[in-house]
């Protein structure tokens, strides 16, 4: 098949490495030359994903003028880069063959991607792929179980996948793939926190618990099945993101709770965070009460200024409260 991977990250290059490894005609699109360069001369893309070997079968590009000759069009550029990729020279004239596979909401329009896609394109279709995947262990070969998601399933997409090192399980809770995908990297920041204060390992089983809870009050909120919390793209992703220094959003927290600022972090790596622009853009959701979500409002607090430590203690010191399932 032919495909086109929007992102010259380390996630859109893992999936080039992984369709390309099976024989696929792969382009990537970047927009900086200097990495469509290497990848092109040197089969390497020093910047995102240093150290790893490229397939000889990788393409890349920084202009498109029809994505009609591809089957499948992966859309790996992060969230907040969207509407500057939409806008750029692509010609994107259906979404059918589109698939979603960066976790964050757009923080100018509190929107989720798909819906911002749906909403320039009339399309029947949209496909999300999500879950815990570390890019270079993507890239490396070792085996993942990923979720997919969309309206109408396609068996074409899924065949894409066969004997890689990508297990797929499908289902049709497309919009809460993408909500799970973009709030854990929020709260992988306050569990980054909970490392960085050396607070246990009691107290990151307690996070994470009553974490699961506010989760399932966020789908509830944008009417998902709030039962998909247990899905690979739920649980799955959560877990690995919030207790790994390889979660760019984890040690974001780790350098708040060493004193850093997050924005100042932020400025000084290349890679986006997604975490901290998915909670401020929460914030602009007037559906939530953030009172009833107290550890992301913590959250939010402390990628604002406020102590780290400060916040814990305001967290613990809470009325009681019934245990809920």
């Amino acid at each position: 098949m032919r495909i086109l991977i929007l992102g010259s990250g380390a996630w859109g290059t893992s999936l080039a490495q992984v369709f390309a490894s099976k024989k696929h005609f792969v382009k990537i699109w970047s927009y900086e030359k200097t990495v469509s360069n290497q990848i092109n001369k040197k089969k390497i893309n020093k910047k995102y994903l240093n150290n790893i070997q490229l397939s000889k079968n990788i393409i890349s590009i920084t202009n498109i003028s029809n994505s009609d000759e591809f089957d499948f069009v992966f859309y790996v550029s992060p969230a907040q880069h969207l509407l500057n990729v939409l806008n750029s020279s692509l010609i994107l004239k259906k979404i059918d063959n589109l698939v979603i596979c960066s976790k964050g909401i757009d923080i100018k329009s509190g929107k989720v991607i798909s819906d911002i896609f749906l909403k320039r394109y009339k399309s029947k279709n949209i496909h999300v792929l999500s879950g815990p995947s570390f890019a270079r262990e993507i890239a490396l070969g070792l085996p993942a179980a990923l979720s997919l998601g969309s309206k109408i399933k396609s068996n074409k997409l899924i065949s894409l996948f066969k004997n890689t090192n990508i297990r797929i399980y499908f289902s049709q809770h497309y919009k809460s793939i993408q909500l799970l995908g973009a709030i854990k990297n929020s709260y992988a920041i306050g569990s980054g926190i909970i490392e960085g204060l050396n607070l246990g390992e009691n107290a990151r089983a307690a996070y994470l618990t009553r974490v699961l809870q506010e989760v399932k009050i966020l789908l509830k909120i944008f009417k998902s099945d709030e039962s998909f919390v247990e899905s690979l793209a739920g649980i799955g992703d959560l877990m690995l993101t919030c207790s790994s220094t390889q979660s760019r959003n984890f040690k974001l927290g780790l350098t708040l709770a060493k004193g850093g600022k997050a924005l100042k972090y932020i400025q000084e790596n290349i890679n986006i965070n997604e975490g901290y622009f998915t909670a401020l853009a929460v914030t602009k959701n007037k559906k939530i009460n953030l009172n009833k979500l107290p550890i992301l409002n913590s959250i939010i607090k402390v990628i604002k200024g406020r102590s780290p430590k400060k916040e814990v203690q305001a967290l613990l010191s809470r009325s009681f409260k019934k245990e809920l399932f």
